[in-house]
């Protein structure tokens, strides 16, 4: 199953409710894989994680 993007600006303009929505929904809930987002609000809506979560990045740089 291929998902396009192009058709929209960005995650975060998704509407609960829209056919994207919920062959997203769909998708993740049928398949084994891990949904990523650059933001935390897109990856609220699309049901995965931060970049960050994912690679357990610290989000401060810390110097000596």
């Amino acid at each position: 199953m291929i998902l396009y993007f192009q058709h929209y600006q960005s995650i975060d303009s998704l509407e609960k409710g829209s056919l994207f929505y919920v062959v997203l929904a769909f998708y993740q809930l049928t398949f084994i894989h891990i949904i990523v987002a650059p933001t935390g609000i897109a990856a609220i809506n699309a049901f995965g994680v931060t970049i960050h979560s994912l690679f357990e990045i610290p989000q401060q740089i810390y110097f000596k």
